[in-house]
């Protein structure tokens, strides 16, 4: 049987004549370290990597206005620097025409793989914007939704007055004495949010394509403190009609 060598005991591995603490084992630990070391540092790369690169303001007085500009967005890694953003987007909070609410916040999310889309939302009184051509809404007629509550709401499309004459939705939800009536543009460049009877939160969440900039809505929800059920629209953009369309609406 053969005895491990101590620390003190000349190194049995090479012809040295150094102490083994002082030689190979020394050697191997400090390769151990290096390595622990060098998957530490590739592990906290590789987290870092993954994080997407985000931008939020956020409003709780009604009377505070936020706004930010973003033209450029880049990363380096490895040495080699890549464009994530090359465009000119204004987020903003209760700075445009329109009912002002308390909790308003606009804030983007842009990863730094292409596997995962782009995330945009805004709340309440908020805005993200870019110089894209403002769409229009494909026509529908007038809907009507019932939840299984007995919840009722309806949605027509409007069109403001000229000079824009830029189409919007009309949502009314039907229910108990007060009928909470919402007013919006359905995309990122909506010049207007308002609502009366009852003061509800409206959330979008924005798909955004960085080749052609444009900015469009993928899912809204309506709720308000009086309200059991929000109410779920969904869209889709046609990017060669410069059209939003309305796919989905119901109540949940």
């Amino acid at each position: 049987m053969i005895n491990k060598p101590r620390n003190n005991d000349k190194c049995p591995y090479c012809d040295s004549g150094l102490k083994n603490k002082k030689c190979c084992k020394y050697k191997k630990s400090q390769k151990e370290t290096k390595l622990t070391t060098s998957n530490q540092n590739n592990d906290w790369i590789q987290r870092v990597s993954n994080m997407p690169i985000g931008v939020r303001i956020y409003s709780e007085d009604a009377e505070e206005s936020f706004g930010m500009k973003i033209n450029s967005a880049k990363v380096t890694k490895d040495g080699i620097t890549s464009e994530l953003l090359n465009d000119s987007i204004t987020l903003v909070t209760n700075q445009v025409s329109g009912d002002k609410t308390e909790v308003a916040s606009a804030s983007i999310c842009i990863p730094q793989n292409v596997v995962d889309n782009s995330e945009f939302m805004i709340i309440g009184n908020a805005t993200i914007t870019n110089p894209s051509v403002h769409y229009s809404i494909t026509p529908f007629d007038k809907l009507k939704i019932v939840s299984a509550k007995g919840t009722k709401a309806q949605i027509k499309i409007s069109k403001q007055t000229d000079p824009y004459e830029f189409d919007f939705f009309d949502v009314v939800i039907l229910t108990g004495a007060v009928h909470p009536y919402i007013t919006f543009f359905p995309d990122g460049n909506g010049k207007y949010f308002g609502q009366r009877g009852m003061l509800c939160k409206l959330i979008t969440s924005l798909e955004y394509d960085q080749i052609e900039k444009k900015i469009s809505p993928s899912e809204i929800s309506i709720e308000g403190e009086n309200l059991s059920e929000k109410l779920i629209m969904k869209f889709e953009f046609d990017n060669e009609k410069n059209t939003v369309r309305l796919i989905n609406q119901y109540f949940m």
